[in-house]
């Protein structure tokens, strides 16, 4: 990426790496105490409140662990000097989408082209 040093692009994505660390240990913490059970009635209630907002936190969970592994796999590429070039195609993802998300290892078209994950 044009105007960012390998060091200071580091450093950033390892800030935003320690930030996802911190919001998933967060998640991890149970929406109940310890030993309380969530039951499931025939009426909407608190306990079915905490079970959407459990299933919610569980998928903002791997949507989170999603972008660490990308996070990772970007400083990975760093380290093997092919940052910045996409890991399909070999082509260069483009300034402007590095810019945007710092992490993305695939240019737009091959992104566009996968399945949604």
């Amino acid at each position: 990426m044009a105007g960012v040093e390998r060091d200071e692009l580091t450093a950033l994505l390892k800030a935003h790496r320690e930030e996802l660390s911190a919001q998933l240990s967060e998640l991890a913490e149970p929406v109940r105490a310890p030993g309380v059970q969530m039951q499931f009635g025939k009426r909407a209630g608190d306990h079915t409140a905490d079970a959407v907002l459990q299933m919610t936190r569980t998928m903002t969970a791997g949507q989170l662990r999603q972008v660490a592994g990308d996070i990772d796999r970007a400083l990975q590429k760093i380290e093997e000097t092919s940052y910045g070039l996409c890991d399909v195609c070999g082509r260069p993802i483009g300034d402007e989408r590095l810019e945007a998300l710092l992490w993305a290892t695939r240019c737009v078209s091959c992104q566009a082209s996968q399945p949604k994950r």
